[in-house]
């Protein structure tokens, strides 16, 4: 049980990865989009309910909210890009801990799943398609990862929406795509989008969480410090 979730925990942190970029750009309110498992090796067949979440994400000025929510429980990750600091919250199996660190630039995910399109070689299709109520168009995207091995995936964006700075070789934000962590392969969709004020209260530590420190914190979820 303690290697499934961790490993959901690695996931997750993949994920955010792609959705905090979304903090820097002027768009104010909330997205809910899901995740889910589209490939799984031979040995995890029928565990692919395990893997699905949903997640959302509060964006304000800088700061974005992300909460996963599934089976296992819920994770949710604040990070401020004005003071440069994120706060992990977990509640799991009865456990609320939180912790505080500071956010490390340019650091790659523990499995290479970071969609890093500055440096990738993105071609533009005339495919078309609707993602919650927006028109969308699919990119083909070719990147390596940490090891230097070539992923191939598509991703749909929308003009009408902001692009992230760092995903500026795109026209729009990213509606949908394709994330590959070790050998699972998971699609991420936004499913709406809500443009609203969002209380400051959103980005700060609810009461009834236990503060760890990041060590604390690495021992009890080792794939969190990876």
């Amino acid at each position: 049980m303690m290697i499934r979730l961790n490993l959901l925990l690695a996931l997750f942190s993949s994920l955010i990865l792609q959705l905090t970029v979304l903090g820097q750009t002027p768009f104010e309110g909330k997205v809910t989009g899901s995740m889910k498992a589209i490939s799984l090796p031979d040995d995890m067949k029928g565990y692919e309910n395990m893997f699905n979440q949903t997640v959302i994400s509060s964006y304000k000025s800088g700061k974005v909210r992300a909460e996963s929510q599934s089976m296992m429980g819920s994770t949710i990750v604040i990070t401020d890009a004005g003071t440069k600091k994120i706060t992990i919250l977990i509640d799991m199996m009865g456990q609320k801990i939180a912790m505080q660190d500071a956010m490390e630039e340019g650091k790659k995910s523990n499995a290479g799943a970071q969609l890093d399109l500055e440096n990738a070689t993105i071609v533009e299709t005339n495919e078309t398609k609707s993602i919650a109520g927006y028109t969308c168009q699919k990119a083909n995207v070719m990147m390596k990862d940490e090891d230097g091995e070539e992923i191939k995936t598509a991703v749909w964006f929308c003009k009408d929406l902001p692009a992230a700075p760092n995903q500026s070789k795109l026209k729009g934000m990213i509606m949908q795509y394709e994330l590959q962590v070790k050998n699972i392969t998971l699609q991420y969709t936004v499913e709406t989008v809500s443009k609203e004020d969002i209380n400051d209260s959103a980005f700060t530590i609810p009461a009834g969480y236990e503060i760890k420190t990041k060590e604390e914190l690495e021992k009890m979820f080792p794939q969190i410090g990876q």
